[in-house]
């Protein structure tokens, strides 16, 4: 399963430029990817520092050798769709800009997530599981 979430026109345009060009123009011409117009749109895009792979993937997107366009955000969800596997939410984020979920899992990656918030959350019955970034040691945390 791979953290996923649809991306709004404007973010996709500032994103990705002419390497989105190129990499659709691939996908087009190895895997038949996009539209009879030309209008070949990636849907999705993922947050890089939380997506969650099958092995089987990772051994395939490996296997088709992406070509480095773009970013790891743009490839990595463009893959799991021409390579036929599932896209699922994590749920590691409610939303791609969402302040409430930064004390967990903040991909910016401008402040460390504490040793406090981390042992406090598996005690919660809905507490996180997942946290970014983790920089300080863990041992004895929780």
């Amino acid at each position: 399963m791979v953290i996923v979430q649809r991306i709004a026109e404007l973010l996709r345009r500032a994103w990705f430029g002419a390497a989105r060009t190129e990499l659709l123009a691939f996908a087009r011409a190895r895997y038949g990817y996009g539209c009879d117009d030309g209008d070949d749109p990636i849907a999705y895009g993922c947050l890089g520092n939380g997506p969650c792979f099958p092995r089987a993937f990772l051994d395939d997107y490996a296997a088709a050798d992406p070509p480095a366009l773009g970013n790891d955000e743009l490839r990595y969800p463009l893959f799991v769709r021409l390579l036929g596997y599932p896209v699922a939410d994590t749920g590691f984020r409610h939303a791609w800009h969402c302040p409430a979920d930064d004390p967990y899992f903040n991909v910016l990656g401008d402040r460390n997530i504490t040793r406090e918030t981390i042992a406090a959350e598996p005690a919660k019955p809905d507490g996180r599981r997942a946290f970014h970034p983790v920089r300080p040691p863990l041992r004895g945390a929780y």
